[in-house]
C-alpha cells in the first residue's frame, strides 16, 4: 500500500459512501474543533506560567511530571514591505524571500552585518520550554 493511504472498506452503494463520508467528515470536524480548543487552553496555560514565573523573577520551575523554562527567541516582522522588497531584489537575494520572510536568513544577515534588514523590525518572542521530568 503506498505511503499515506489506508485500507478502507467502502459500502456497496454510492449513496452509502456519501453518507459514510459525511459522517466521517463531521466526526473529523468535531475533533478538529476539540483540538483547536485544546490549543487555546495550552496557550492560556503557557501565558499564565510565564506571567507567574516573571512575577517572582525566575526563569523556570518544576512540577511532578515536567519542568518549564522561559525561553527567548528573536524573530522578525516586516514593518515596511516596500523597503524590504527593494533590499531583497537589489542583489537578487532570493534566499531572503518566501511567501513569508526567511527568518533564519534574515537573522544571520542581521547578525553578520550588525544592522537590521531594511524594512524589517526585530521582535523578541517569549515562549515556554516544557520537558518531562526524568527524561
Amino acid at each position: 500500500m503506498p505511503r499515506g493511504e489506508v485500507d478502507v472498506k467502502f459500502p456497496k452503494t454510492v449513496g452509502a459512501c456519501i453518507d459514510d463520508l459525511y459522517t466521517r467528515r463531521a466526526a473529523r470536524l468535531k475533533l478538529e474543533k476539540q483540538v483547536e480548543t485544546m490549543k487555546v487552553e495550552e496557550r492560556a496555560f503557557k501565558d499564565h506560567i510565564i506571567n507567574e514565573l516573571s512575577k517572582v523573577k525566575i526563569d523556570g520551575a518544576k512540577g511532578r511530571v515536567a519542568t518549564a523554562a522561559i525561553t527567548w527567541k528573536r524573530t522578525f516582522v516586516v514593518a515596511d514591505w516596500a523597503k524590504y522588497w527593494a533590499w531583497a531584489r537589489k542583489d537578487k537575494l532570493g534566499v531572503y524571500v518566501q511567501k513569508r520572510i526567511a527568518i533564519e536568513a534574515v537573522r544571520e544577515w542581521s547578525d553578520e552585518n550588525k544592522q537590521p534588514v531594511p524594512g524589517v523590525d526585530p521582535m523578541d518572542v517569549v515562549d515556554l520550554s516544557l520537558t518531562k521530568v526524568g527524561g
